[in-house]
């Protein structure tokens, strides 16, 4: 949240991760040859109304790539899939969407059972802009 003091933290093991989790937002990342390559965010809110899942690939050079999100929500009974691609300089290249039942998973319009609450993918268009970014040891957050 905007003006709120970041209260991102490390894990030394997903053990220890799973003890702490609080029901905030958790984010795990992979890295290859000292660089991160991706993330991935668990967002979810307070009640457990929704959760959105959003995997982060990032380039060599540390840029955004690609992003692929499942949000599961109750208003509206949704599973939404969506898949962006980024070029270089973070614009957008293509995406496409599916909007599924929660529990069939079948296709599905938003707004039939109920009011559909979309909820917005948090876009980070380098591993420098994620907001914990500092905390990434420098081998792990090194852009080539």
């Amino acid at each position: 949240m905007k003006g709120e003091k970041s209260r991102w933290r490390e894990f030394k093991s997903e053990g220890e991760r799973e003890r702490a989790d609080t029901g905030n937002d958790l984010a795990n990342v992979w890295a290859k040859d000292g660089a991160t390559v991706s993330v991935y965010f668990t967002f979810q809110s307070p009640s457990g109304d929704w959760a959105h899942y959003v995997n982060y690939y990032f380039r060599d050079d540390g840029s955004l790539a690609k992003t692929r999100a499942q949000l599961n929500t109750f208003y509206g009974n949704m599973t939404v899939i969506r898949e962006r691609f980024y070029d270089l300089k973070g614009r957008l290249l293509s995406s496409s969407q599916q909007f599924l039942d929660l529990e069939t998973k079948k296709k599905k319009k938003p707004g039939v059972d109920g009011e559909f609450i979309d909820e917005p993918i948090p876009v980070y268009r380098t591993v420098k802009a994620l907001p914990f970014y500092t905390l990434l040891s420098k081998t792990a957050a090194k852009t080539k």
